[in-house]
């Protein structure tokens, strides 16, 4: 709508897509040479030049003045980062054996934090003139630039602090027990590939549909929210989800295995994600509080599945490995992320523009998402799971109770030594 492009808010979806679309086609693309950098060269350089590129990027999306600049820069910024797969590897070689899943545990927990930091910024400081926080100057003319200013100025700081202070992790030894050296286990595994691009699909398709929906107008079956009131919902969603995830987590994986908590995540979200397009029924006074409770139950199921999901991928091959079956692995998700916002935000736009009926109209999409996670949810019951693992508990939970601490035991594939 700021770029001229749309005149009601139920029409943006037929835009939005190609931005998120953009940056993710963007890591697809860069993603494969930057794995292959990073087992070459060392995580250390990779790390530097994605906050760079991070930093370059949020500048050009913040002074863009038309949709086509937002988008270049979106994509540039997008081939030069490969900053998920790089600190994905570092988490596996700085934290030894059991205490990996942990490690990875509070990786997804830094996104989460980070997700929350971004919803703020992004929902309070985008316009900053309606607010009253600034009246005039380069942040009024270019009204996405506040916020992008501040999202380039951490990641430079974090340039500086990997700088200074990261040691490069590639010379070390591995810091994972025995592991086969059979390279790309996962090329083996097309179920186990096939549900993780599912999970992509699904996380990713909700990411873009629902504050689309919230933002759509009431006459088309959205609630009509300010920046400003998605922002906050999704900010208590995460809030929450911050202080208790990883300990809800842990308890799960202790008694249940992780295989179990993966079948049983992607099932719950089934109920979540086709349940949520009824809530604009809701009085106003309730609409918020449900909204953030239902992003809570999505998200913390959400990050079930891609936690143990992130210790499989890196369980599965040896260090030397490791950074290009990450950089791999996302970059087929990074391609599944960037077609899902064409699809989903058109599609979105489509159908709760069409005047159809349920479940063609704004239901639509959360329907699709819903029964996309019951398919995941078969794909993971049919996964090669060897007993041992789908009766995995804490190793030394009597131990890690008194330290505080909370370990899951090396997972281990069916053939692998």
């Amino acid at each position: 709508m700021d770029y001229g492009l749309a005149d009601d808010r139920s029409a943006t979806g037929y835009y939005t897509g190609f931005l998120c679309g953009s940056l993710m086609l963007g890591r697809a693309v860069g993603a494969p040479f930057w794995g292959w950098v990073a087992d070459q060269w060392g995580r250390k350089p990779v790390l530097l030049i994605s906050l760079l590129s991070i930093a370059i990027g949020s500048l050009g999306l913040g002074l863009a003045r038309n949709l086509e600049t937002a988008v270049l820069s979106l994509l540039l910024a997008g081939v030069f980062c490969n900053l998920s797969a790089t600190a994905k590897t570092c988490v596996s070689e700085v934290a030894s054996g059991a205490k990996q899943t942990r490690a990875m545990a509070f990786y997804a927990l830094g996104w989460f934090y980070g997700q929350i930091a971004g919803y703020l910024i992004g929902g309070f400081l985008v316009h900053p003139e309606l607010s009253g926080l600034v009246t005039k100057g380069i942040v009024v003319t270019y009204p996405y630039l506040l916020p992008n200013l501040i999202c380039a100025a951490v990641s430079l700081l974090t340039f500086v602090g990997i700088l200074v202070f990261f040691k490069e992790t590639l010379a070390a030894p591995p810091a994972t027990l025995s592991v086969p050296h059979d390279s790309f286990y996962l090329r083996s595994n097309k179920s186990l590939i096939a549900f993780y691009l599912l999970s992509v699909f699904c996380n990713t398709g909700f990411i873009e549909t629902f504050p689309l929906w919230c933002w759509s107008s009431q006459e088309h079956g959205g609630l009509d929210l300010s920046t400003a009131e998605i922002g906050v919902t999704l900010t208590a969603a995460y809030v929450v989800l911050g202080l208790g995830q990883s300990w809800v987590y842990g308890w799960f994986a202790r008694r249940l295995g992780l295989r179990k908590v993966v079948v049983g995540s992607s099932m719950l979200l089934c109920p979540v994600l086709v349940s949520i397009s009824c809530l604009n029924l809701l009085p106003r006074l309730w609409l918020q509080p449900v909204l953030a409770f239902a992003c809570l139950l999505f998200y913390l199921l959400s990050y079930n599945v891609f936690t143990s999901l992130f210790v499989l991928i890196n369980r599965s091959v040896s260090q030397q490995d490791r950074a290009k079956l990450n950089s791999c692995s996302m970059g087929v998700g990074y391609v599944v992320k960037g077609l899902t916002p064409l699809i989903v935000d058109f599609s979105f736009a489509y159908t709760s523009e069409s005047g159809h009926r349920y479940p063609f109209d704004h239901h639509f999409m959360f329907t699709l998402l819903g029964l996309g996670t019951a398919v995941a949810a078969v794909l993971a019951a049919g996964l090669k799971w060897t007993e041992e693992e789908a009766k995995e508990s804490y190793r030394d939970m009597e131990e890690s109770r008194g330290s505080g601490e909370l370990e899951i035991s090396e997972v281990k594939f069916a053939g692998s030594n």
